[in-house]
């Protein structure tokens, strides 16, 4: 290597060194993102508790994965992995694979999940573990329909009943990167995730994404609930729904479900709401939600990739 070279060597890795102590590990090179996300799973089912449940779990999460990828893409494939190992009774949910430590910024520490950095990036720092992880509480499936013909999402879904494809897309919402560290009960910010970074819990709870504000038309309101309740009764677009609000939900979902404060329609009906609505008190109507340009604006302002037709 002659002279010039080395020093044009030294130069460039010295750039990408002291770029990473900023804004966190860097790849080696850009990566183009794919025209769709590109994933794979696999289970972690000790147990095979989810063994009847697989192939209907395959269909409803990939077309899951095909709903967010009418409007993001990914720089390398998400490595998916459905668990019920640390699952909730009750529950579904996500959780990045493992996060990564980025920066400090005000003795605060960032981090990033491993769901964002693999779409973001393409890059994984930890490629023997899951990008996102999806808790499965088995004996829950009983309580959610499981769609027969998920790539069509046509057939009625059943009175009380929400479709699992919906679940699986809010819970891939999560694990893509709209969640983090904030205290669901007192707001406090031990560490914070490049969500958190852009909630603003201080005053009026809102996420202050320019992509997502661009295309909500201006703040967009996060749930914070004060209090629990069941059967709160909605009023939205002259119609009434009905609906629980649980503190757990705060900070890391997107809407008001508030009875006194309405909110503009791609909130009120986003994947990543705070509150399931039904439109009778019973639950008697089914309920099938798809993800919309707000959802996957959130994600965009954390960087994650948009798939050119959805701009």
């Amino acid at each position: 290597m002659n002279s010039s070279i080395r020093k044009l060597f030294i130069t460039v890795s010295f750039t990408l060194f002291t770029l990473s102590l900023f804004i966190g590990p860097l790849p080696l090179f850009s990566v183009p993102a794919y025209g769709k996300i590109d994933y794979r799973v696999t289970f972690n089912d000790p147990y095979n508790d989810l063994g009847a449940y697989r192939p209907a779990l395959l269909a409803n999460l990939d077309a899951a994965v095909t709903d967010w990828g009418r409007f993001i893409a990914s720089r390398g494939q998400v490595w998916i992995e459905l668990s019920t190992a640390g699952s909730t009774s009750g529950h579904l949910s996500a959780v990045p694979g493992h996060w990564e430590h980025l920066r400090n910024e005000r003795d605060v520490s960032v981090f990033e999940g491993s769901g964002t950095s693999k779409l973001r990036t393409g890059y994984s720092f930890r490629p023997d573990q899951p990008d996102v992880i999806i808790r499965i509480d088995p004996n829950h499936l009983k309580s959610l329909w499981i769609d027969p013909h998920p790539d069509r999402r046509t057939d009625p879904v059943p009175e009380g009943k929400r479709d699992l494809v919906t679940t699986l897309a809010h819970e891939l919402g999560h694990g893509f990167g709209i969640g983090g560290f904030i205290d669901p009960g007192t707001g406090d910010r031990p560490q914070v995730s490049t969500f958190d970074q852009l909630v603003n819990t201080e005053a009026e709870p809102i996420f202050t994404g320019s992509k997502a504000n661009a295309v909500y038309g201006g703040p967009v309101p996060v749930i914070h609930f004060t209090a629990e309740a069941d059967n709160v009764r909605l009023r939205h677009g002259g119609r009434t729904y009905w609906t629980a609000q649980t503190r757990g939900e705060n900070w890391h979902h997107l809407g008001r479900c508030s009875p006194t404060e309405d909110e503009g329609d791609l909130s009120f009906f986003s994947i990543m709401t705070g509150c399931w609505k039904y439109s009778d008190s019973s639950g008697a109507h089914g309920l099938r939600v798809r993800v919309n340009k707000l959802d996957a604006a959130v994600l965009e302002d954390l960087g994650v990739p948009a798939v050119q037709s959805s701009k």
